[in-house]
């Protein structure tokens, strides 16, 4: 098949140099908006976050290298059984057993902090606990705000016009 007459013709240089950059600015738009898509972070292995939060917890509480070491001890001996309560089926069960769990966890790990660190202990617990509540209602939010769409402000019914003699 044949081009058309204006393919088969040269380009000036104008022409081209405006063709060139319209597709560099393209390209680069294409570029940043898969940059900004690609920001987040890849997720952490557990293992590594339950690191993280042992080393906070020890930091937070000012634990003394005994207490680290018995509380990573605790954490190690529920974390199988954390691991197993995850994998029942039946979604009551599994949140009963995980509630079960998590109270003798927090109970053993509890005998192993001075009174002033369990005070502290249970404070940043809360605090944390604030903070996750305020996400799920800021993110139920824009989830609700996304289902409505826009909200319009309504006009006041107009009065009517004068009458005319």
């Amino acid at each position: 098949m044949p081009l058309p007459v204006e393919m088969n013709k040269p380009m000036n240089r104008s022409t081209h140099l405006r063709r060139s950059l319209t597709m560099l600015g393209a390209a680069l738009i294409v570029a940043m908006a898969t940059a900004q898509e690609g920001v987040r972070h890849a997720p952490k292995a557990h293992a590594d976050r339950a690191e993280a939060r042992s080393e906070r917890m020890a930091r937070e509480l000012d634990l003394s290298a005994d207490q680290a070491a018995k509380v990573q001890a605790i954490k190690d001996h529920y974390r199988p059984r954390f691991e197993k309560a995850r994998t029942i089926e039946d979604q009551e069960q599994r949140r009963q057993t995980m509630r079960e769990l998590k109270s003798a966890h927090d109970s053993e790990v509890r005998s192993v902090l001075t009174p002033e660190q369990d005070a502290r202990w249970k404070a940043l617990r809360a605090e944390r606990a604030t903070k996750m509540e305020q996400r799920r209602s800021a993110v139920k939010e824009r989830h609700q705000r996304r289902i409505d769409g826009p909200r319009r402000e309504q006009a006041p019914p107009r009065s009517a016009p004068p009458a005319r003699d």
